[in-house]
Order: structure tokens, then C-alpha cells, then sequence
């Protein structure tokens, strides 16, 4: 085995060669939360600390609640249908001649129980009465609806982890193996193990390697040392995602028989640079330290495989990868990719005569009017380009050679469907896509809400389930930054940017016409500019810009292609008109309360304190 300092030289040149899509996929896992998520802890710092304040006083702020709608949730759920009714109408009506942020806030108290918490979905708690109606009628108890919730919630917590979070890891760990022999990996790499139909397989695997870690754990002794037998198993279903997760476990084990130690004392070695970590508040794992330690442990695991396949271990034939260690020769390469060495003759041509305002709109917008005959066969152009050129790579040996994987990638039919990101969308998928984001948006902040507090608070300055900002970043983002996207590198900072500058005009902004009322409050996070935006918000919404841009967009948009115009367009206006008129009546009346508006001040916790006492 290569000594420790050798493995990191060799890592070091990783990160040098793939420096930006490295930090960007380790930025990715810390938001997540699948690895180096400590790495983020500098931007909460200061966060922690106004937190607690915050908490101390809970109490005092909860005391003065009203209790509207605790009121109608339990003659809700008591039975008493019909009394629910008419005090959610009664609080409609008062709700529109209260526009101070105490008084919302206290309507929104959450002093009696979970589902006193949900109600915030409509501020009347109208909707919540139908819904409580619906399931009533089942013959259901208050306690089974409770535990209907817990339980739902948990599995889409589950569910979340296993698929996504889980695999994340995986994934990682085949773009830096990847990284390390080849020039050009492209970011649609991530997708791997979803072209070869295996990313269920893998959660599977990655799942019973924690239950089996975790039950070792109550052993103690047992949960330290067989976390390092299991240590390989993410790069194993890196390289063959097809194998079992037995014999992936029994072959990690096997594989790490006698080189725990050696693992223990690499994790040892980078304590100074955790120490760095520690007083740079984080910045410099962040930029450096998190893409130099995974290229180091993947190193780490070349020596082991490679010691493993000398001493002929058993199970060591199912790790058949071979090209991620060695380049295929031109010989094997030519074989493979024959139809690449006369597909340049044979491509068309992009050729396109737009004029005047659909011209400029399709060259700098990436905006069509509508997905005209020219523009789909343009589009195909495009898709056969790429795929041209990432083929030229590997046929070059400057990529990986897909077509040489173990298990085949399927080569999907370009008229059936597929990822081309440099598409042009028609105003009639920006719209539905402005609104998939907005409520998406209003999921994630009311979810975030739901992790961090334990209520439901029906986020955002609508009543509506929908966050127009994120919406409008999103149809920003594909529009205006839509000639950089052939350029990854600037189009994340460019996303970062131009989040950043929404997100502060748009608090800006509503700050100046309510009055001083909040949406968002980023005070006591690290790297915060005047509690409009921060760097923990910002790094978000560069990766989730980039996942936008470059696989859930033109995901969608294939969908939403497919819907027939009398359906669309009728979609369209209905959508908008809802928007519309709730913008006319949240300007009247903003959706302000507990958890919306109320990032409560010193002054205003102590005022409530002195009137109890």
C-alpha cells in the first residue's frame, strides 16, 4: 500500500484538475446534510445564540395567545362540524381589518396541541375544518387523525433519506473516482445510477449497511470497529451499483481485514486541517479541506481494492470496473464508438432565421413563443451535439467510457424524452414552471419550518400555497442567465448573484410597503448582509439553481410539452387570476403571525413579559 503522504499527493492533483466541481458537489452533500455537514456550522454560529433567547421566551408570547382557532380545531374534531364552520367564517371576516404583526402572530399561537399547528395552511381555517370533516367521516378518533399525521410525516422523512440523502454519498464517490483518470466529467454524471436502472438497489444496500452499523453500536466497542469494516461499501456500489447488499458488506469486510488501523491513522491525519476548519469558522473545509479528504479516501480505497485483488479475496471478481483505473486502449475505444468517428459528417447543421424580437428573445432569453416544428428539430440538433461531444471524449480518453460500463447505459430515444438543457421554453411552461416553484418553494420553507419547530406555519406573505420568489428566481434564472449555461462554472456564481440580489430587493422592497413587517430574517447568521440574505441561503440556492437548470427544468418541461394547449393555456389563466387576486388581497391584508413575521425583537419580548407581570 502507498504510504499515507503518497495517497495525498495523488489527491491533491485531483483537486487541482476537477477544483470546481469537487466544491461544488461537497457543497452540495453539506446542504444536504449526507456528509461534511458540520462544514456549514459557521454560518448558524451566531444563529445558536439568538435561538435560545428566543426559546426562553416562548412562553411569554404563547401566554397571550388567542384562541380562535385551538376553538375551532377541537369542536373539529369533537364533532361539531357545523360550529366550526361558522367561527372559521367569523375569524375570515376579522382577519381583514387586522393588520398588526402582534395580532397575527398571536392568532397563530400554537398552545393546544399538533393539529392546532396545521391550521395555518389558510389563515381562516376553513380549508382545515373541510379536510377534518373529510376524515371524521370515516368514523376516525382525534388520536388515530394525530397519529395518521406523525406517521405520514415519518415516512416521507424516511423516504427522503433513503432515496436521496443516502445515495448522495455513493454518488460522490463515483464522480471523484471518475475524476481522478479523466479530464471531463460532466455534472450529468450524477445521474449514473439512474441510466443503469440500480439507484433503488443501491438505497437498499446503503440502508441495511446503517441498520447493521447501528445495531453493532450498542455494542459500543462493536459500533467503532465494524464502522470501518463497512467503510467501503459506498465505493463498492460506486463501481458495481448491480451487486447485493450482502456481498457488498461481506466484501468490504473482507477487504478492510487489516487495514482498519491504517484507515483510523488516515482520519488522524487530517486533524490539522480540522483544527484549520475550526478556526476559520468552517471556510476553509468548505473551499478546500471536504473535496481534498474524500479524493484522499478514494485513494485509500484504490490501494485496498488493488491489495485485494492480489491477494485474490474473495467476492473481489464483482468490483469488474476496470476503466476507472486504467484508460481502454484505442483499439477497444474504436470498437466501441465506431458510429462517433463518422457522426461529425453526418449531423445537421444548426441553421435558424429569427428576426427582431423572437430573435433576441430565443438567442439571449432562451424564450420561444411556442414549441414550433423548427424549434424541436433545433432542439434535437442540440441533444445530438451534446451527446456527440461527451462520445468524443471517451472516445478520445478524455472521459469516461460509458459504453464499456459493466452494466449498459440504455441510450433513450431523443424523440421519446430527454435532458437538453439548452432548450428554449415557451411562455406557457415558464408560467406552469413559475408555479410548480412557487409552491415547491412554500413545501420546502413550510417543511424547514415543520423540522425545525414542530408547527405548520403557512410561510410567505400570500395566503395562497405559493412563494412567488422562488418562482420568479426560478423563471430569472432560466431566462436571463440562459447563455451561460453551456459554462457550469459561471452559471452557479451567476445564480448565487442573482439570488442574492432578489432575495435582498424583494426583502427590501416589502419591508418598505408593510410597515417594517418581515418575511425573512437571516440576524445572527454568519456572513449576513443586513438580515436580508445570508451565505447558508445563498450556497442553497446556487445548488438548487444549478439542479434547475441542468436536470429538473427541461425534466419538467418534457411533461409539460406533452399537455394539450385547450388544457394548458385555460391552466394558464385560471393559475393567474388565483395569483392575481391573492396578490390584491394580501396586499390589503399580508399573511403576517407566529412563525411568518414575527422575528421577535428584545423590546417586543419584554414589553409582552412586563404586561404579564
Amino acid at each position: 500500500m502507498l504510504k499515507r503522504k503518497e495517497m495525498k499527493k495523488r489527491a491533491k492533483q485531483v483537486v487541482k484538475k476537477h477544483y470546481w466541481l469537487l466544491l461544488i458537489l461537497c457543497l452540495g452533500m453539506a446542504l444536504f446534510g449526507t456528509e461534511f455537514s458540520s462544514t456549514l456550522n459557521f454560518v448558524r454560529t451566531e444563529r445558536t445564540e439568538m435561538d435560545s433567547k428566543t426559546k426562553e421566551n416562548k412562553n411569554a408570547i404563547q401566554y397571550n395567545s388567542r384562541l380562535a382557532l385551538d376553538d375551532i380545531l377541537n369542536d373539529a374534531l369533537d364533532g361539531h362540524i357545523d360550529e366550526a364552520y361558522r367561527l372559521a367564517n367569523n375569524l375570515k371576516l376579522e382577519e381583514i381589518t387586522q393588520n398588526s404583526t402582534v395580532q397575527k402572530g398571536i392568532v397563530l399561537g400554537r398552545s393546544r396541541g399538533i393539529l392546532a399547528d396545521l391550521v395555518n395552511n389558510i389563515t381562516s381555517g376553513y380549508f382545515l375544518v373541510v379536510l377534518l370533516s373529510a376524515i371524521e367521516s370515516l368514523g376516525l378518533s382525534k388520536n388515530i387523525i394525530i397519529a395518521l399525521f406523525i406517521i405520514l410525516s415519518a415516512i416521507v422523512l424516511f423516504l427522503v433519506w433513503m432515496f436521496i440523502k443516502n445515495v448522495l454519498q455513493t454518488i460522490l464517490r463515483r464522480m471523484v473516482l471518475e475524476c481522478r483518470l479523466y479530464d471531463k466529467v460532466p455534472f450529468q454524471r450524477i445521474l449514473f445510477l439512474a441510466k443503469v436502472k440500480k439507484w433503488c438497489k443501491v438505497a437498499v444496500t446503503l440502508a441495511m449497511k446503517i441498520l447493521f452499523q447501528t445495531l453493532w453500536a450498542c455494542t459500543i466497542i462493536g459500533g467503532v470497529i465494524k464502522r470501518y469494516s463497512y467503510y467501503l461499501v459506498p465505493y463498492i456500489v460506486a463501481e458495481n451499483p448491480d451487486i447485493g447488499w450482502k456481498e457488498a458488506i461481506t466484501l468490504s469486510r473482507k477487504m478492510m481485514g487489516g487495514y482498519k488501523w491504517e484507515c483510523f491513522k488516515l482520519e488522524m491525519s487530517f486533524l490539522l486541517w480540522d483544527m484549520a476548519g475550526f478556526l476559520t469558522l468552517g471556510i476553509s473545509d468548505l473551499f478546500y479541506t471536504n473535496a481534498y479528504k474524500i479524493a484522499t479516501y478514494t485513494e485509500f480505497y484504490i490501494q485496498v481494492r488493488l491489495l485485494a485483488k492480489k491477494n485474490c479475496v474473495k467476492g473481489i471478481e464483482l468490483l469488474n470496473d476496470l476503466y476507472l483505473y486504467e484508460k481502454a486502449d484505442a483499439l477497444t475505444l474504436d470498437e466501441a464508438y465506431i458510429d462517433v468517428l463518422f457522426m461529425d459528417y453526418y449531423l445537421p447543421k444548426k441553421t435558424e432565421h429569427l428576426n427582431g424580437i423572437k430573435g433576441f428573445m430565443a438567442r439571449n432569453l432562451g424564450i420561444t413563443l411556442y414549441p414550433r416544428k423548427e424549434e424541436l428539430q433545433l432542439e434535437k440538433m442540440q441533444y445530438e451535439d451534446a451527446k456527440f461531444r461527451l462520445m468524443q471524449d471517451a472516445l478520445t480518453g478524455k472521459g469516461y467510457p460509458s459504453r464499456l460500463f459493466p452494466i449498459p447505459e440504455k441510450e433513450k430515444d431523443v424523440k421519446a424524452g430527454h435532458i437538453n438543457y439548452m432548450r428554449r421554453y415557451s411562455p406557457i411552461s415558464l408560467v406552469l414552471i413559475f408555479f410548480v416553484f412557487c409552491v415547491t418553494g412554500w413545501v420546502w420553507e413550510v417543511s424547514l419550518h415543520l423540522v425545525a419547530d414542530g408547527t405548520f406555519v403557512n410561510r410567505g406573505m400570500l395566503h395562497g400555497p405559493w412563494i412567488p420568489i422562488y418562482g420568479a428566481g426560478s423563471l430569472l434564472i432560466l431566462t436571463l442567465l440562459y447563455r451561460l449555461r453551456r459554462k457550469p462554472i459561471l452559471e452557479f456564481t451567476a445564480i448565487v448573484i442573482l439570488s442574492g440580489v432578489i432575495e435582498y430587493m424583494t426583502s427590501y422592497y416589502t419591508e418598505c410597503l408593510f410597515n417594517g413587517k418581515k418575511w425573512w430574517d437571516y440576524q445572527g447568521y454568519f456572513l449576513n448582509l443586513d438580515g436580508r440574505i445570508c451565505a447558508e441561503g445563498l450556497l442553497t440556492f446556487g445548488i438548487g439553481g444549478m439542479i434547475l437548470v441542468y436536470l429538473i427544468a427541461p425534466m419538467l418541461d418534457n411533461y409539460l410539452r406533452k399537455m394539450k394547449t385547450q388544457i394548458a393555456v385555460p391552466l394558464c389563466v385560471i393559475l393567474l387570476s388565483l395569483f392575481m387576486i391573492d396578490q390584491v388581497y394580501s396586499f390589503i391584508n399580508p399573511n403576517t403571525g407566529h412563525g411568518i413575521t414575527d422575528y421577535i425583537s428584545k423590546i417586543y419580548i419584554e414589553t409582552n413579559s412586563s404586561a404579564r407581570g
